[in-house]
């Protein structure tokens, strides 16, 4: 019998979990294990390094999940010669990184799958038009959102959409922004992240509440993200202080952010001390667990892709209150689901918390919706995409 050689898939990503940054990139991670049956993968994830200052600590770690895995995970220095930290120039120095891989194995056909249309976007169009390779581009969020308002990084970003073999978005809405940048329309998909519904499943409330050290007699909202402006997490104290008048509450938020210290001081200022847990970063493992002790998920940013940790409450059959803006209501498309409200908005957030917090969900119907957010299906996608690019080859 005749044995056929996958072919291969080369990940482009800056972000991806290590023992440094055990939380990062978490969906790339779950993208990679559910290719594998089908593809020999490769990820290229450069390790940051200043030449004035340090980056990021070299800890020689190949990858969190990745040891005795059956990819490779290659960690090129990725040098920044400046102190201030720019997007547009660690596209350029992505290049610089990956190179050395790239040329060696120019010889092998593959194709690069690249997380985000800058850095790793530009990067694979770059070197696959050096070495005649097909560049597919997965678009995630801020990336299509803000990154092209931006002068020198807007050019880049629209230069590797031009250029790119094939673009897959999270949601529909960034698939339409996507063509309205480029002109393009067939060689764009959309393809929606999945859930690792082995770990973000339902579990009993009072002892995922008990195990984290949470009031089993209070209102819980849930923020899972990074703690910056754009997320809406000052929009969401401000809709505590008016919330706490009617309700006895907690809110929760997982995650860090060049926001943080402004988190904190206006959390004094407000007089929140009794109604705000800030956890910080949180290993995944204990997300789901946070998701199941809480009463509604809470997500205000002000623009989205496809939120990754709203797909995973609904595992959890957590509701969730969020605002109106990039795919978000293409998921929570039903009021049974939960609740969304316009951006910038605390009055209205407040409302809807008022109104969900207490709420009696259906929660089986809402995991029983979230059945077909896997990651199976997700990966069977991609492989269509990859089959055929491999093919123009």
């Amino acid at each position: 019998m005749r044995i056929v050689a996958k072919k291969e898939v080369v990940v482009f990503t800056e972000i991806f979990p290590d023992a440094e940054n055990p939380a990062s990139g978490v969906f790339v991670l779950e993208l990679v294990r559910n290719l594998i049956g089908h593809f020999d993968l490769t990820v290229i994830h450069p390790k940051r390094r200043g030449f004035l200052c340090g980056i990021s600590k070299d800890n020689g770690s190949q990858g969190y999940g990745a040891e005795n895995e059956e990819w490779k995970v290659i960690n090129p220095v990725m040098f920044s010669p400046f102190r201030c930290d720019r997007l547009w120039l660690r596209s350029i120095m992505f290049v610089v990184a990956a190179f050395k891989f790239i040329f060696k194995n120019r010889g092998r056909n593959f194709v690069i799958l690249a997380e985000m249309a800058c850095p790793a976007g530009f990067a694979a169009v770059i070197l696959g038009r050096l070495f005649n390779k097909q560049a597919l581009i997965v678009a995630q969020g801020s990336d299509i959102n803000v990154y092209p308002k931006l002068p020198i990084l807007g050019a880049m970003v629209k230069y590797a959409l031009l250029r790119a073999d094939k673009i897959v978005t999270v949601s529909e809405d960034l698939r339409r922004k996507c063509a309205e940048i480029t002109g393009r329309g067939k060689d764009i998909i959309a393809i929606r992240n999945g859930v690792d519904r082995a770990r973000f499943m339902p579990m009993d409330k009072n002892a995922c509440r008990t195990r984290l050290s949470l009031p089993l007699n209070r209102k819980i909202a849930l923020f899972v993200g990074n703690i910056l402006k754009s997320k809406g997490v000052f929009d969401l104290l401000r809709a505590a202080v008016l919330l706490k008048r009617d309700l006895d509450i907690t809110i929760v938020f997982v995650g860090a952010g060049a926001d943080m210290p402004e988190l904190y001081k206006d959390v004094r200022m407000l007089e929140l001390e009794n109604e705000i847990v800030v956890v910080g970063n949180a290993a995944h493992r204990d997300v789901p667990v946070y998701m199941n002790a809480c009463d509604v998920l809470c997500l205000p940013s002000y623009n989205e892709g496809m939120p990754n940790v709203i797909l995973e409450a609904l595992c959890c059959g957590t509701p969730v209150v969020a605002t109106k803006v990039g795919g978000i209501p293409e998921i929570i498309n039903d009021s049974r689901f939960g609740m969304l409200v316009e951006p910038k908005s605390p009055d209205r957030l407040s409302a809807a918390l008022k109104e969900g917090l207490p709420k009696e969900w259906d929660r089986g119907f809402i995991t029983d919706y979230s059945k077909q957010l896997s990651w199976e299906a997700a990966a069977g996608k991609y492989k269509d995409v990859i089959d055929k690019l491999s093919g123009k080859v």
